[in-house]
């Protein structure tokens, strides 16, 4: 399964990919949201996380060209909180 990860906190980042439920994924790390955009269109994701750290209004505006451009059967995306513990 192809996971794409956004977050500008590495220590979120390394977390998330150190969970048991995603050793045998392919994680693509991104940094940025017009780097997310890219990856999310140059491959097929099944599961995006977005770690929504900045303002609350771009992550929901990124969820939304994300679903906007994902076949609704085939990926989930998760956004999560600043105060979020992802593990």
């Amino acid at each position: 399964m192809k996971v794409l990860l956004y977050s500008c906190d590495k220590d979120t980042a390394d977390r998330v990919r150190t969970l048991p439920t995603f050793e045998t994924c392919e994680m693509v790390g991104c940094s940025g949201f017009s780097e997310v955009l890219e990856a999310f269109n140059g491959d097929e994701h099944r599961l995006v996380i977005i770690e929504a750290t900045d303002t609350e209004s771009e992550g929901l505006s990124l969820c939304r060209k994300l679903r906007a451009r994902a076949s609704k059967d085939q990926c989930v995306i998760v956004m999560l909180a600043p105060d979020d513990d992802p593990v």
